[in-house]
């Protein structure tokens, strides 16, 4: 499921609540032609392209290099406006590790030596803002 339809008249824009179904999901709003196919409230499926609601563009950045053997770096284009977080998740959603990051930081230096091998999500946060989600693989040789 993408989300609700709320909004009413065919042809005029109506708004999309989606919700990305998974542990670290978030909701988002998005403008779309409404074309009269579904009810307000209806659930729609499918796939869009969605921005966050109420947000300014995510902060861009890396995780170098990935695959990585357990030491990796954070670097964000520019830096946090709050403390923040990056969070390593297993694929099943179990939280592994949290690196604390200050306000100001945009290039951070970690290890995950103690993980197994295998592919690890990791998400961002500036304050209790999720920013975004990188794949890294730990690979040990």
């Amino acid at each position: 499921m993408i989300g609700n339809i709320s909004g009413h008249e065919p042809g005029r824009s109506a708004r999309l609540r989606a919700t990305q179904m998974s542990p670290y999901s978030n909701a988002y709003n998005r403008n779309i032609q409404y074309d009269g196919k579904a009810n307000c409230g209806s659930q729609i499926t499918g796939k869009t392209k969605a921005e966050p609601a109420n947000s300014e563009p995510a902060l861009n950045g890396r995780i170098y290099p990935n695959p990585t053997n357990g030491n990796f770096t954070l670097e964000l284009e520019s830096p946090l406006k709050s403390d923040g977080k990056l969070v390593v998740y297993s694929l099943d959603g179990r939280e592994m590790v949290t690196f604390e990051m200050a306000a100001g930081e945009n290039r951070r230096e970690m290890q995950v030596l103690n993980l197994p091998q295998g592919m690890y999500l990791c998400r961002l946060f500036d304050g209790p803002e999720s920013l975004w989600f990188r794949k890294i693989t730990l690979i040990k040789k």
